[in-house]
């Protein structure tokens, strides 16, 4: 069955058994529509329930789709609003971009943030 362009992304995630991608944006929204997602990059969203890292070793030592989801089920994972307070905890109000689509990033307050949240990273 062919995708068109136009459909609803968040309608084929909600309809799937689960997502695979490298780390992209479909593995998140996936987890927070409670289906399983499989990233083979590490990714900041690895620690929410439902949201699973893993390599293809892994992938080809599974019997099964089932194997698979046994595999993964159980281990310790935050909830959907443990995970937005951890999000939350671990943001900062700063933008980083380019300068020539948001020339604004380089104003004194923007920066001082971004050099905040690196200096919290770093600690």
């Amino acid at each position: 069955k062919f995708i068109y362009e136009s459909t609803n992304s968040l309608d084929i995630i909600t309809n799937a058994k689960a997502v695979f991608s490298v780390s992209g944006t479909s593995a998140l929204e996936a987890a927070l529509s409670k289906v399983n997602s499989f990233t083979f990059s590490k990714t900041f969203f690895n620690n929410l329930e439902f949201s699973h890292n893993i390599n293809l070793n892994e992938l080809k030592h599974c019997s099964s789709f089932q194997d698979l989801l046994i595999r993964y089920k159980g281990s310790p994972k935050l909830k959907i609003n443990d995970y937005m307070l951890f999000v939350e905890n671990h943001s900062i109000a700063a933008t980083l971009s380019d300068v020539y689509s948001q020339p604004d990033i380089i104003n004194s307050n923007n920066v001082r943030s971004i050099s905040k949240g690196l200096v919290q990273i770093i600690n």
